[in-house]
């Protein structure tokens, strides 16, 4: 709640479209404009983004979610695999706060390729990772191997922290 500028009025008006019965800018309503909030902060440095009464009715959800998360943050459950039922998961389980989400995947499921539950995993932040670097390094770039500058400090920090790369540490070359 800290981008929005908060007023004292009855309601907030998009500056976009004019709709005036909004209590906030919500990201789903700039979407439709192809816009974010820092969009409207910027291009509408003193335009009031949040009403005073929706400020304070969120403060008191906040307020009331940490109390509750101090309350259960000692007491624990056991979560299991989200895919504890297919034949390859290891059936493996952890212990965890109360307030922690369900939807845990164990290594042997991470391991075969399976994603969260939310499918943010692999595909789509493989994919977001290379429209970033494409983005900021140019199109043939797809992957950070692909940068000589981190090929650099990859190979610097394993020569600090391990004594050298692959076969150049003198443990691994006498195998």
């Amino acid at each position: 709640m800290g981008k929005h500028l908060v007023g004292d009025v009855p309601n907030v008006i998009c500056p976009y479209c004019g709709e005036d019965k909004l209590q906030m800018l919500h990201w789903t309503h700039l979407k439709k404009h192809g816009k974010k909030l820092e969009d409207v902060i910027r291009e509408f440095p003193n335009h009031i983004t949040m009403t005073k009464e929706e400020y304070e009715r969120k403060c008191q959800i906040s307020k009331k979610g940490t109390e509750a998360s101090i309350k259960t943050q000692s007491q624990m459950k056991t979560v299991y695999c989200v895919y504890f039922n297919d034949k390859n998961c290891s059936k493996e389980s952890i212990e965890v706060p109360k307030n922690y989400p369900n939807n845990w995947v164990c290594d042997k499921c991470r391991s075969l390729g399976k994603e969260e539950v939310d499918g943010r995993r692999i595909e789509k932040a493989n994919i977001e990772r290379k429209k970033t670097l494409q983005e900021k390094y140019g199109k043939n770039v797809t992957n950070p191997q692909h940068i000589s500058s981190v090929n650099k400090k990859m190979v610097q920090t394993q020569r600090e922290k391990y004594g050298g790369v692959g076969y150049e540490r003198s443990d691994l070359s006498k195998k």
